[in-house]
């Protein structure tokens, strides 16, 4: 998904900025850093990873989003070890032509829902006996970016005048909210597309996490009464470097990366933080995406610790049922692995 955004995002660079710089980091406030030894997962199929770009965990499963093979999806069963490809590229009803995200379709354990960069729809699949079986097409309004499912709620972030929403499907209804970022003279309604995130969510709480791609922004809110969603937390560190040229906003290749993966479980939020800039895909090209370092929030946004990996990593998901966060990188050769911090 990161990779799909930054493609849309950074097609031209500025090289001056009107953007001032703040004065803080998202790492400057954390009271503890753990330097923590990634485990390799040494059952999984390596040679089998093509050019993943993110991983999802889920139950007893690990699925692989693979955007350059025929079939865009690798699914592994942890129990069984039985590995296969399942989603076939495509343009049919029941097919995609990528993936940009995946995660759990309402609470149910056996749906799972699946967001291309393409189009407004979101596809839901039953997972089971080593397959995804097609379950249903979902009409979502909006021009939306990262969702999270809560049950009949959908949490969204999105770009508009307002970047988030929460969908109803039952009451057919939905609210818009997020508060406002002001970024010099940059119109409020191009906000959105500058700030572009990730987001999840934690259904026990009614709490939902976004957090900025670029510069070092998140922001928590609570929406246990949809009409009334509060912010619990909102941190504004650096803030992207643009400047807006005929009302389109264009990056300075001194604006820095910020949070590039994020998973949660019911007690903390789990944010992969990348400290590299724009410039730096000169030189490092897709490299410039690892990262090594994982901030570790409450659900309150209170910093809890830095979890300092020995390998450079490009996706993280957090498994409550197996009590691990896997994580998609890099071995010291540069080759991809999949590796798992035990929680």
């Amino acid at each position: 998904m990161i990779k799909k955004i930054l493609i849309l995002l950074t097609v031209s660079i500025a090289f001056v900025s009107c953007q001032e710089k703040r004065d803080f980091l998202l790492t400057d406030y954390f009271p503890e850093i753990q330097v923590c030894k990634l485990q390799k997962m040494k059952e999984y199929p390596v040679d089998s990873i093509g050019h993943a770009d993110f991983i999802f965990s889920h139950g007893d499963y690990l699925l692989l989003s693979e955007p350059k093979l025929d079939y865009l999806i690798s699914l592994y069963n942890t129990t069984s070890k039985n590995f296969t490809r399942l989603l076939k590229k495509g343009e049919s009803p029941d097919q995609l032509l990528d993936v940009q995200q995946i995660g759990r379709y309402k609470n149910e354990d056996s749906l799972l829902f699946v967001k291309s960069t393409f189009g407004k729809d979101i596809f839901t699949y039953t997972l089971g006996d080593d397959s995804l079986v097609f379950h249903k097409k979902i009409q979502m309004a909006g021009d939306n970016v990262s969702l999270f499912f809560d049950g009949d709620k959908t949490v969204v972030s999105q770009h508009g005048e307002k970047r988030f929403a929460v969908h109803d499907a039952q009451e057919e209804s939905a609210v818009e909210f997020g508060d406002s970022i002001v970024m010099g003279d940059c119109p409020q309604k191009l906000v959105s597309y500058i700030l572009t995130g990730l987001c999840t969510g934690n259904k026990n709480l009614k709490r939902f996490v976004w957090a900025s791609i670029y510069g070092d922004i998140f922001e928590i809110y609570d929406y246990k009464n949809p009409l009334n969603v509060k912010t619990v937390a909102s941190i504004r560190g650096i803030l992207p470097m643009i400047t807006v040229t005929q009302n389109q906003p264009v990056f300075s290749v001194e604006s820095k990366l910020g949070i590039v993966s994020i998973t949660a479980t019911s007690q903390y939020i789990y944010m992969l933080y990348n400290e590299n800039h724009i410039k730096d895909f000169l030189t490092q090209r897709e490299d410039a995406l690892l990262s090594d370092k994982i901030l570790v929030y409450d659900w309150d946004g209170n910093p809890q610790k830095i979890i300092q990996t020995d390998k450079r990593l490009r996706s993280i998901s957090c498994n409550e049922k197996l009590h691990k966060i896997y994580c998609l990188g890099v071995d010291n050769e540069g080759n991809a692995q999949i590796f798992f911090i035990r929680i």
